[in-house]
């Protein structure tokens, strides 16, 4: 299970960058043009530049904690889940956003809001899957035996000195 795991998080992890920089670089493409033709500037734009930034910032020190760290504290689980739990609601509610407002904009503006589509949606369903994936990672190993997401914690038994 651990190699699975390990595996599932920096597959993760190679996506969630190459989706957040794509959804930044749209996002931020689509601004540029709505604001050059002088139209209104759409606010879903502003989140998405905002929430890829912010994905990308938030992600690498968890790279780079996990590149030069033997235990980082955001290898724990319970902090595993709750950011991917975090960012996940994040990319729906822009992957929601999206899709509310794409077929007003689309008519009246010359933006790809296809690209944005497809890759919140996407970011969204990996991150959901990824939590999954955790979470029954963490049930199939009797709820006690993982405390981090790539090492096995000590067993109370191990731990403790025997009264002799």
């Amino acid at each position: 299970m651990k190699s699975t795991m390990l595996f599932a998080r920096y597959i993760l992890f190679g996506l969630f960058v190459v989706c957040n920089a794509i959804i930044c670089t749209v996002a931020v493409w689509n601004h540029s043009l709505v604001q050059a033709t002088g139209g209104q500037t759409v606010q879903v734009d502003v989140y998405l530049i905002f929430l890829g930034a912010f994905s990308l910032a938030f992600i690498f020190p968890i790279i780079f904690a996990d590149i030069l760290c033997t235990d980082p504290f955001s290898s724990r689980v319970w902090i595993e889940c709750a950011w991917v739990a975090l960012i996940w609601l994040m990319q729906l509610a822009g992957a929601a956003a999206v899709t509310a407002i794409a077929p007003r904009i689309q008519c009246s503006a010359q933006v790809n809001w296809q690209l944005l589509f497809v890759d919140q949606y996407s970011c969204s369903f990996y991150l959901d899957l990824y939590c999954y994936i955790a979470s029954l990672s963490v049930s199939s190993s009797h709820n006690s035996d993982y405390d981090t997401v790539d090492r096995p914690r000590r067993m109370a038994s191990q731990c403790s000195l025997s009264p002799h």
